[in-house]
């Protein structure tokens, strides 16, 4: 996983708590030790039952058990492209189906008044209030998670010919993202606040700030 699919630690540890959970059950579904279970032992039956459990005993959600159902067909495709004698059994499994996800509220985009709004609350006369623009203009900009902004370092962003960002997400991804003149102004201005080298964080004096309180 971590060398071929490039999975995050924190992917590898919940496919790993899924197969644990599902071994669990197996062996105690079809009373037997663990080390006497077979590949042949899976069966649409079984895994439906697995995951039929979850969603009984801890209360799983829709989400939840199509990420449990999508850890275990994983495992058997990895198998079955090492033994072709096992493909048979994965594709079965491909054919339990995924439950439907029910759909949260629809969250409207901000109108150009909103966000202009929003953007004018900062007090440009105050260096913090600098940086809490800089941070919301790059956000809006770049589409970034809040842990992929306090990612980046100043070696990841290019203020001058194409200026773009390079941002890293989920098991160390790498996306490079243009940014609009606007943005590399803000930041242009609010690095000029700070003496950063090319190995610090952007907003490494932020992360700094909130583990100090």
């Amino acid at each position: 996983m971590p060398n071929q699919k490039g999975a995050s630690y924190h992917t590898i540890k919940n496919y790993k708590i899924c197969m644990n959970q599902f071994l669990d059950f197996a062996k105690d579904y079809l009373g037997i030790k663990l080390r006497d279970f077979d590949f042949n032992d899976t069966t649409i039956e079984l895994v439906e039952s697995f995951l039929e459990y979850g969603e009984n005993e801890y209360h799983w959600s829709a989400q939840t058990r199509n990420l449990k159902l999508a850890a275990i067909r994983s495992f058997y495709k990895y198998s079955a492209n090492h033994d072709i004698t096992l493909i048979d059994i994965y594709l079965k499994l491909m054919t339990i189906p995924i439950k439907s996800v029910t759909k949260g509220t629809v969250i409207d985009f901000f109108s150009e008044k909103e966000l202009e709004l929003l953007l004018n609350q900062p007090n440009q006369s105050n260096i913090k209030d600098r940086r809490n623009l800089a941070m919301m203009i790059t956000l809006y900009d770049t589409g970034a998670r809040i842990q992929e902004l306090l990612n980046i370092r100043i070696k990841d962003i290019s203020l001058e010919s194409s200026p773009h960002i390079a941002i890293y997400g989920k098991g160390k991804k790498m996306r490079i993202v243009p940014i609009m003149d606007k943005t590399v102004k803000h930041l242009k201005r609010y690095l000029d606040d700070y003496d950063l080298n090319s190995d610090d964080y952007v907003f490494l004096h932020f992360i700094m700030e909130n583990e100090q309180k």
